[in-house]
C-alpha cells in the first residue's frame, strides 16, 4: 500500500492505494482505503475480547475501502419531436468531472499500547461486492489483508493481534477465513495471531 494525498473531509486522515498484487485482473477495480484515526479513552467491558487490567488509552482506526468512479456529465440535446425509434434526444457533450467515491464496505480496530495488543474488530466488503466465502473471493482476501497490515505498520511494540467472529458470514465460513489468515480461536468469540513472523 502507498499513502497518498490526505482526503479533503479532514475526519479521514489517511488515503491508501491498495496493492492488488497479481489479483488485479481478477478483481477488476482500483481499490483505495480512507482512514480515520485517533486517540480515545477505554474502560473495561464485558465485550472485550482479551483481559483489560484497567481504564487506559487506545488508537481507534476506521476504515472504508472504496473504488474510484469516473464521473462523466453528458448534456442531451432534445429532439423537437421524438423518433419513431423511441429516441427523445442526443447526447451533444460529456464532460469528465473527476471521480466519485464508491464505498465497498467498512473497517475498524483498536491498538492498546499498554497491552500490546492490536484488535481487529470488523473489516467486511457489502453484500453486492462479495464474490461468495471470503476465502474464495479475491477482493475480501486483499481488503483484509491491507487492513491488516495498515493497523500493524501503524501499532508500534505490538505484539499480537485480536479478531472475532464477522457476523455478515456464517460461523463455519469466517472460522476457516481466519484459520487461513493464521489466527487460532482463544475463546469463544475471539481469534488470536503473532503480530509478526506469521502470515499465510
Amino acid at each position: 500500500m502507498r499513502e497518498c494525498e490526505a482526503p479533503s473531509d479532514p475526519y479521514w486522515h489517511h488515503d491508501i492505494a491498495v496493492d492488488l498484487g497479481s489479483a488485479e485482473p481478477q478483481v477488476g477495480v482500483a481499490v483505495r482505503f480512507k482512514i480515520h484515526e485517533g486517540a480515545e479513552r477505554y474502560v473495561r467491558s464485558p465485550e472485550d475480547l482479551f483481559h483489560l487490567s484497567g481504564p487506559g488509552t487506545r488508537r481507534y482506526f476506521h476504515g472504508k475501502p472504496y473504488q474510484l468512479i469516473p464521473d462523466h456529465r453528458p448534456t442531451i440535446g432534445l429532439f423537437a419531436v421524438p423518433r419513431p425509434t423511441g429516441e427523445v434526444g442526443r447526447v451533444e457533450e460529456a464532460r469528465w468531472e473527476g471521480f466519485n467515491h464508491q464505498e465497498l464496505g467498512n473497517a475498524q480496530g483498536w491498538y492498546y499500547p499498554d497491552h500490546r495488543t492490536l484488535v481487529l474488530w470488523e473489516c467486511f466488503l457489502e453484500e453486492r461486492y462479495r464474490g461468495g466465502a471470503p476465502y474464495d473471493d479475491s477482493l475480501a482476501l486483499i481488503v483484509w489483508q491491507s487492513w491488516e497490515r495498515f493497523l500493524l505498520d501503524h501499532s508500534p511494540g505490538v505484539e499480537r493481534i485480536v479478531t472475532t467472529w464477522e457476523d455478515v458470514y456464517d460461523r463455519e465460513t469466517w472460522r476457516v477465513f481466519l484459520e487461513g489468515q493464521w489466527y487460532e480461536q482463544i475463546a469463544p468469540a475471539a481469534f488470536a495471531k503473532a503480530a509478526r513472523g506469521a502470515g499465510p
